[in-house]
């Protein structure tokens, strides 16, 4: 009732966005369910109404007739006429010997059309059934269950309305690192991340497509697995605007950007290693990343003495500090970790 005091009848669903404001988790719902609406016009039509007792739902007003439609729209005679607009179906409709009975309060006797009017009312209605040891229901048609499902309404938005949309079709989110990690792994992998050649192409004039940054291919290498990754990671140094840090082992499996998003990485240890190494290389990505902002956004005379540091101290550091705090149990300290840290979760 309180919905219906601020928002009308139909609870705001049909207003327009504009009209509802700005704030409030009911005005949110309802800007949320007309968004679904505009990509996906079976939506709305979608719940349906199934009656029982009939104690619940409102008769004139509650789309649980037929195809949808409010008795008050399709019969407005017969609804300017109702005594009581807000009354349910038990209250204008019983069972008498199984059959369907009307009973009926209007503020003056029927004539004419509305008449004719009652006559198609009871046709459409007729073949309702009361139970009165059950209860009325929303269920969603859309899925199986008859309950809705986010899930469910995201994958039919996929699949029906957004397929041509799709440009990569899985990617693994770690829960081992954070959001941020994951979503530079994600946009990396599209191609989407804000480079200076990407910049140029969507109008934004960097005077340059110059790599900013220059990395000494004499770095150290702290564990054989960042070794690895790094020159792994070489291969796509243009992509990323960074130069070749170490020839890549010809023993190492050529990946892509794609293949780390995806998780295909490689591991012959279990779940949990699998899941620590993808770990790692998405914190290796994103440091690589940091590393090149950094460069970009610094001062002139700072630019140097950033590309000086050493970057895989901060990548060990980070990979260890976020996934021992996402991990139920890291059985690791620092100085396996720097040594030999997958064989701790094997």
């Amino acid at each position: 009732m309180v919905i219906k005091y601020f928002y009308g009848d139909d609870g705001g669903f049909n207003s327009e966005s504009r009209s509802l404001g700005s704030g409030g988790i009911w005005t949110d719902i309802i800007k949320a369910v007309n968004s679904v609406n505009t990509i996906d016009e079976d939506f709305e039509d979608s719940f349906i109404r199934n009656i029982s007792n009939g104690n619940n739902t409102s008769f004139w007003n509650d789309p649980w007739c037929g195809d949808g439609t409010r008795l008050s729209e399709a019969f407005p005679r017969l609804y300017a006429l109702e005594t009581s607009k807000d009354c349910f179906i038990s209250d204008r409709w019983h069972m008498d010997n199984d059959s369907g009975v009307g009973t009926w309060s209007w503020s003056r006797p029927l004539r004419g059309r509305a008449n004719d009017d009652l006559a198609s009312l009871i046709s459409r209605i007729g073949t309702l059934q009361l139970n009165r040891n059950g209860a009325d229901k929303w269920t969603w048609s859309l899925d199986a269950s008859g309950s809705f499902k986010i899930k469910s309404l995201s994958k039919r938005i996929q699949t029906f309305h957004l397929a041509e949309f799709i440009i990569n079709d899985h990617y693994l989110w770690n829960s081992l690192v954070p959001r941020k990690v994951n979503i530079c792994s994600w946009r990396a992998s599209l191609n989407r991340l804000p480079t200076r050649a990407n910049l140029n192409l969507r109008g934004v004039n960097m005077g340059t497509y110059s790599c900013p940054v220059y990395v000494s291919a004499n770095v150290r290498i702290y564990i054989s697995m960042i070794n690895l990754l790094i020159s792994a990671l070489a291969k796509f140094g243009e992509q990323l605007e960074l130069v070749d840090y170490l020839p890549r082992p010809a023993s190492f499996p050529s990946f892509s950007i794609k293949d780390i998003a995806n998780g295909n990485v490689g591991s012959n240890g279990s779940f949990r290693t699998s899941k620590v190494m993808h770990g790692v290389f998405l914190t290796t990505l994103w440091s690589i990343w940091n590393r090149r902002n950094k460069i970009v956004h610094a001062q002139p005379e700072d630019v140097r003495k950033i590309m000086g540091e050493d970057i895989f101290p901060a990548i060990q550091r980070l990979s260890m500090n976020w996934i021992s705090a996402r991990m139920t149990s890291f059985p690791a300290n620092w100085n396996n970790w720097i040594a030999k840290p997958f064989d701790l979760f094997s």
